[in-house]
């Protein structure tokens, strides 16, 4: 519809740039930057799936005029409208999801729930976040 058809952006074609950022800050302010050194043609930032990497984009994208889109940025400091105006996400924050896990396990009178992560870079945030919203909470983590 947009390249193709040019129904949408008529006269314009858009197109995707991959990097790894190896869910690494440095890594990915790194790529974004050299990325935007070598063309400076793009409209919007991507696909981040770290909060971390997210987080440290998400100060970088206003200087160079795009906004940036995340498929999987769950930290609830993203929710900051305030800090990081131009981010947009796809993913229900980390706060949310432990309201939904709280109430989901109230009403099925669960005691307990057990949080299993997989990469300590990538997952502690996530999972220390749930840990301290369940610390005073009638079901425990």
């Amino acid at each position: 519809i947009i390249n193709s058809q040019q129904l949408i952006l008529p006269g314009y074609q858009l197109n995707t740039t991959w990097l790894d950022d190896k869910c690494s800050p440095d890594q990915g302010a790194a790529e974004l930057l050299s990325a935007w050194r070598n063309d400076q043609k793009w409209v919007a930032l991507g696909a981040n799936g770290c909060s971390a990497v997210c987080i440290r984009t998400a100060t970088i994208a206003p200087y160079i005029r795009i906004p940036q889109i995340s498929y999987g940025c769950a930290s609830g400091a993203l929710s900051d409208v305030a800090k990081y105006p131009d981010m947009g996400r796809f993913m229900t924050p980390e706060n949310t999801m432990a309201e939904v896990f709280l109430s989901m396990g109230l009403n099925l009178n669960w005691t307990e729930i057990h949080i299993i992560t997989g990469d300590p870079a990538r997952f502690n945030a996530p999972a220390e976040y749930l840990q301290e919203y369940f610390h005073d909470k009638p079901i425990k983590a």
